[in-house]
């Protein structure tokens, strides 16, 4: 998350970090209306997207708890 008026981030900055980081996922999500802290900026669209995020990465984490429980156990039924 990142606020397009952010003086102490600036967005180039951010962008660039960003694109150097690998992750098997990663999302860039800026907020226009918002400086260092879209929490109390734009609270409405903070709260969506972070629910959204917290649904996403429970998925995810579902799916690899799954394939760790494979892996440990290969032929259990």
């Amino acid at each position: 998350f990142d606020g397009r008026l952010d003086k102490n981030t600036p967005g180039e900055l951010v962008e660039d970090y960003f694109n150097h980081i690998k992750a098997p996922y990663k999302e860039l999500i800026w907020f226009e209306q918002s400086g260092h802290n879209p929490l109390l900026d734009e609270p409405e669209k903070f709260t969506i997207i972070a629910r959204r995020n917290h649904q996403v990465i429970n998925l995810y984490m579902d799916e690899i708890n799954f394939a760790r429980e494979e892996l440990a156990h290969p032929y259990a039924e």
